[in-house]
C-alpha cells in the first residue's frame, strides 16, 4: 500500500454518496484493500507481505465499523520478516465498544478471530467482492462465473450457509441414529444367541434342586450323629478342665504350706533372739550409756571443728586480699622506677640535642652556597639550548638562501637571451657572467657559514649534554641532602621537647616513687582486711579446739557403737517377744488346715483320672464323625454352587428378555427419528428450502437489474436468470444461467461491446448488492463502485450517473473510486488522495 508513517484517521461519518479521486497509483483502491485486508486478511496484494510499504518495515490499519448500533474495532498488523529465509509476524485484535472504551473480544489464534470477524459480518471475502464490491477490472466477476458458482455467491449473499449447517446438522444427528440402530439391532442378535440355550438350563436347574434337596437331608443326619459324640466328648473335656484346675490348685496349697513352714521357722528364731537380747539387758544399758556420753563430747569436737574451718576460710581471704594489695604496691613501685630511669636518661640528653641542632645551623650556609651554584649551572643550560636554537635557526636560513640561489642560477641558465629573469633587463654577456659569479659566490660562503655553525652547534650541544650530567647529579644530591637535612632537624627538635617535657615529669615520678616505698615500709595497704584479719585470729583462739582430743572421742566412740545396735534391739525385743509368739501359734493352725484340704483334694484327682480313661475312644469317634459331616457339607456345597449358577443364568435371560422388549422400542423409535431427519437433510439442502429461495429471490434480482439497464440502454437490454435447465437426457438440471437480448434478440455476453457488457455487468452487480443490503442480518448496506468508466461516451457516463441517483437511497453509503473529471463533480463529497514523497495523502473536500 502506498501509505507510509502514522496516517491521521479518516471518517466516512456524515457521508453517503462520495466519490474517491486521484492520478493512477495514488492509492485510491488502497483505501479499500485497507479495509478488506482488516476485516478478511484479503485484497489485491499476491503475498501478505505485499500490503508493505516497499521502504517501510511493517503494515498495520485499524478499522471501526458498525454492525446496526454495535461499534467495532479491528487492528491488524504485518512485519517483514528479520531474515531472509524466516517468516513474517501477524496479529490481529477485535475490540466491541462498551460505551466506556474498546475491550478486546478476539480469538486466542488469528483464524479464529477471523472467523469471528466472519461470523459477525455474517458474509465472507467472496461474496464482499461478487456484490457490494466493484473491484477495477473484475466488474463481470459474476457474469463470467461458472454456473455453479454463480449459484454459490448467491446462496451466500442471501445467507443460505445456514441451511448448509443445518442440513449438515441433521445428516449428522441421522448418522447418529443410523449408528445406534446398528449397535441396537447387533445387541438384539446378541440377545437371541444367549435365549437359545433357556430351556437347557430350566431342565439343569430343576434337576440341580431335586440333587440338593436329597443331600441338604444326608447333612441333617451325619450332623445329628456328629452333635451327639461330641456332646460326650465336651463333657469329658470338661473333667479334664476341672483335673488340670485341681492340680493347679494343689500345686497352690503346697506352696501356700511351705510358705507356713517358712514363717513358723522364723517365727521361732525371732522368738530365740529376742529372749537372749532380754537375758544381756544389764551390759548392754551400761556400754550404751557410756555411748551416749561419748557421742556428746564428739558432737560439741564437730561442732568447734566446722566453725574453725569457716574462720579459717574466711582468714585465707583476707589474706589472699592483702597479698593483693602489697602485690600491687610493689609492681607500681617498680614500674615508677623504670620510668624514672627512662625520663633520667631522656632529660640528660637534652645538651646532647642542642648542640646537635647548632652544629646543623652552621651548616646551612655551605648548603645555601651549593643551591646558588645548582641554579647558575641551569641558567647557563639554558643559554646554551638558547645559542643552539639560534644557530639552528640561522643554519636553516642560510640552508634557504642557497636554494633560491640555486633557483635563480637555473632561471639564468634557461634563458636563451642575455635578460635578467626578473626584470628583464638586458645583461649582456659579461653582466650575466658577474651576477652568475655573484650568485655561486654568495652559495658558496653560505655553505662555508652553515659547516662553521655546524662546527660551533656540535661544541655548544656537547657542553651543554656535559652540563646536564652535573645538574642530574647536584640535583640528586641536594635533594637527598636537602630531605636528610630536613628529617633531622625535625627529629631534633622533637628529641629536644621530649627531652624538656621528660625532665618535667621526673619531679613527679619522684614524687610518686617515695611515696609507694614510704607505704610498703608502714604496711599503709588493705587497712580494713588487716584489722578483720586480726579479728578472727582472737575467735580462732577462743574456740579452744583440741583436735588431739577429738581424736581420741572418735575412735571410743567407733569402740562403742555395737551399743547403740543392741539399745535399738533391746527395745524391739521388749515390744515385738509377745507378738512374734502369737504369729506363731497362727501359723502353726494355718499350715494345719492347709494339710487337711490337700487330702481332700488327692481325692477328687483319682476319681476324675479313672473317668477320663474313655477320652481317647470318644475323640477317635468324634473326629470320624466329624470327617463324614465335612465330606457331606462339600457336596452339599458343590450342589448349591451348581443351584445358584444355573439360577443366575436364568435370572440373566429373563432380564435379556426385558432388554430384548426395550431395545425394539429403541430400534422403533430411533428408525422413525432417522426417517425425519433424512428428510430435513434433504429440505435443507441444496435442492430443497435453498433452491426454492434462490428461485424466490431470482425475480427481485432480474428486476432490480433490467430497471436499471433500462434507464442505461433506454430500455433495449433485458437480462433473464434461469435457475434450472434440460440436459440432453431430458432430466432437470440446477444451474444459474444469464440469458441477454436486445432489439436483436437472445445473444451470448461475449457478444456485446466493451460499454455494452459494463452496463450489463453493472445492472447485475448492483442488484446483487441491493440484495445484499436488504439481506437480515446483513451488517453492511454499503455499495463501493471502484471501475474505469473509460470504455463508456458521455451518454454512458451520464447513463451511469442517473442510476447511481437512483439508487442512493438503497444504500448508507456509496462511493465510487474514478479519475474521469466528468464524474468527480457528480457527487456532493469528494475524497481527494495525492501522492506525496512522504506517502499518500487523503483528504476530504
Amino acid at each position: 500500500m502506498p501509505y507510509r508513517g502514522d496516517m491521521p484517521s479518516f471518517s466516512f461519518e456524515g457521508i453517503q454518496t462520495a466519490c474517491i479521486c486521484g492520478d493512477n497509483g495514488n492509492g485510491k483502491s488502497a483505501i479499500v484493500d485497507a479495509m478488506t485486508w482488516a476485516l478478511w486478511g484479503e485484497s489485491r496484494a499476491k503475498s501478505p507481505d505485499d500490503v508493505i510499504h516497499i521502504w517501510e518495515s511493517e503494515a498495520s490499519v485499524e478499522f471501526d465499523f458498525r454492525i446496526e448500533d454495535q461499534l467495532y474495532r479491528v487492528k491488524r498488523k504485518r512485519a517483514r520478516p528479520k531474515k531472509a529465509t524466516g517468516a513474517g509476524q501477524s496479529s490481529l485484535d477485535l475490540m466491541i465498544y462498551d460505551g466506556e472504551g474498546f475491550k478486546t473480544i478476539s480469538g486466542n489464534t488469528i483464524p479464529e478471530t477471523e472467523r469471528i470477524i466472519k461470523d459477525n459480518l455474517n458474509m465472507d471475502y467472496d461474496t464482499f467482492i461478487n456484490s457490494a464490491y466493484l473491484r477495477q477490472g473484475h466488474a463481470d466477476q459474476f457474469t463470467r462465473q461458472q454456473p455453479a458458482k454463480r449459484k454459490a455467491v448467491l446462496s451466500n449473499i442471501l445467507g443460505l450457509d445456514i441451511y448448509d449447517k443445518l442440513e449438515e446438522k441433521a445428516r449428522e444427528k441421522m448418522r447418529g441414529q443410523q449408528t445406534e440402530r446398528t449397535m441396537l439391532e447387533s445387541a438384539i442378535r446378541d440377545i437371541d444367541a444367549e435365549l437359545v440355550s433357556k430351556p437347557e438350563l430350566e431342565n439343569e436347574f430343576e434337576q440341580a434342586k431335586t440333587n440338593l434337596s436329597q443331600i441338604d437331608k444326608e447333612v441333617k443326619e451325619k450332623q445329628a450323629e456328629f452333635d451327639a459324640v461330641r456332646q460326650k466328648r465336651q463333657a469329658l473335656e470338661n473333667k479334664r478342665q476341672q483335673m488340670k484346675q485341681l492340680e493347679e490348685h494343689i500345686a497352690y496349697s503346697n506352696k501356700q504350706l511351705a510358705l507356713r513352714q517358712s514363717e513358723i521357722g522364723q517365727h521361732e528364731k525371732h522368738i530365740k533372739e529376742y529372749e537372749d537380747l532380754l537375758a544381756q539387758r544389764q551390759e548392754i544399758e551400761k556400754g550404751y550409756a557410756e555411748y551416749a556420753n561419748i557421742k556428746s563430747l564428739c558432737d560439741d569436737f564437730n561442732n568447734k571443728l566446722q566453725q574453725l574451718n569457716s574462720l579459717k576460710d574466711k582468714r585465707w581471704v583476707l589474706e589472699q586480699t592483702i597479698e593483693k594489695a602489697r602485690s600491687g604496691l610493689v609492681n607500681n613501685r617498680s614500674v615508677l622506677k623504670k620510668t624514672v630511669e627512662d625520663l633520667e636518661n631522656k632529660a640528660q640528653k637534652l645538651a646532647q640535642y642542642k648542640e646537635e641542632l647548632a652544629k646543623i645551623e652552621e651548616a646551612k650556609p655551605r648548603l645555601e652556597e651549593k643551591e646558588k651554584k645548582f641554579e647558575a649551572k641551569k641558567e647557563n643550560r639554558q643559554a646554551l639550548q638558547y645559542s643552539i636554537k639560534q644557530l639552528k635557526s640561522e643554519q636553516e636560513s642560510l640552508q634557504k638562501e642557497i636554494g633560491e640561489i640555486d633557483e635563480k642560477l637555473n632561471l639564468l641558465c634557461k634563458e636563451g637571451e642575455n635578460k635578467c629573469p626578473l626584470c628583464e633587463t638586458s645583461l649582456g654577456v659579461e653582466g650575466l657572467k658577474i651576477i652568475r659569479e655573484k650568485f655561486e659566490n654568495d652559495s658558496n660562503n653560505n655553505t662555508a657559514l652553515i659547516k662553521q655553525k655546524e662546527t660551533e652547534m656540535y661544541n655548544l650541544i656537547t657542553e651543554a649534554e656535559t652540563i646536564e650530567k652535573e645538574i642530574a647529579a647536584d640535583e640528586a644530591e641536594l635533594k637527598s641532602h636537602q630531605k636528610w637535612l630536613q628529617n633531622r632537624v625535625g627529629n631534633l627538635e622533637q628529641a629536644i621537647e621530649d627531652a624538656k617535657e621528660a625532665g618535667n615529669k621526673l619531679i613527679k615520678q619522684k614524687e610518686l616513687l617515695a611515696d609507694t616505698e614510704k607505704k610498703l615500709e608502714s604496711l599503709d595497704y588493705a587497712i580494713e582486711e588487716q584489722k578483720e584479719l586480726k579479728a578472727l585470729d582472737e575467735k580462732i583462739a577462743s574456740l579452744k579446739y583440741n583436735a588431739d582430743e577429738h581424736l581420741h572421742s572418735s575412735k571410743r566412740l567407733t569402740e562403742l557403737q555395737e551399743f547403740d545396735g543392741k539399745k535399738r534391739g533391746l527395745e524391739e525385743a521388749e515390744r515385738l517377744l509377745s507378738t512374734e509368739k502369737e504369729d506363731l501359734a497362727k501359723a502353726a493352725a494355718a499350715s494345719e488346715e492347709l494339710q487337711k484340704q490337700l487330702d481332700i483334694d488327692e481325692k477328687k484327682k483319682k476319681a476324675i483320672e479313672k473317668e477320663l480313661e474313655a477320652l481317647p475312644q470318644l475323640e477317635s469317634e468324634s473326629e470320624q464323625a466329624e470327617n463324614i459331616l465335612k465330606t457331606v457339607s462339600a457336596r452339599q456345597r458343590d450342589a448349591q454352587e451348581t443351584s445358584g449358577n444355573l439360577k443366575g443364568k436364568l435370572e440373566h435371560l429373563q432380564n435379556q428378555e426385558k432388554k430384548k422388549k426395550e431395545k425394539e422400542a429403541q430400534l422403533t423409535t430411533i428408525s422413525k427419528e432417522a426417517g425425519i431427519y433424512s428428510e430435513l437433510a434433504q429440505a435443507f439442502g441444496k435442492k430443497g428450502i435453498q433452491m426454492m429461495l434462490i428461485e424466490t429471490a431470482l425475480p427481485d434480482i432480474e428486476n432490480e437489474a433490467n430497471e436499471l439497464l433500462g434507464r442505461m440502454t433506454d430500455n433495449r437490454m433485458h437480462v433473464k436468470f434461469d435457475p434450472q435447465k434440460l440436459t440432453k437426457k431430458g432430466d432437470v438440471q440446477e444451474t444459474l444461467e444469464i440469458t441477454i437480448s436486445d432489439d436483436l434478440g437472445a445473444r451470448p455476453y461475449e457478444t456485446y461491446s466493451g460499454g455494452e457488457s459494463f452496463r450489463i455487468d453493472f445492472a447485475i452487480r448492483i442488484a446483487l448488492s441491493k440484495l445484499l443490503a436488504k439481506r437480515a442480518g446483513a451488517p453492511l448496506p454499503t455499495l463501493i463502485i471502484d471501475e474505469g468508466f473509460g470504455t463508456l461516451d458521455n451518454i454512458g457516463i451520464e447513463k451511469i450517473k442517473e442510476a447511481i441517483n437512483s439508487i442512493r437511497n438503497d444504500f448508507e453509503k456509496i462511493i465510487v473510486i474514478t479519475h474521469i473529471d466528468e464524474l468527480k463533480d457528480a457527487f456532493p463529497s469528494r475524497i481527494n488522495v495525492t501522492k506525496t514523497p512522504d506517502g499518500s495523502v487523503i483528504e476530504l473536500n
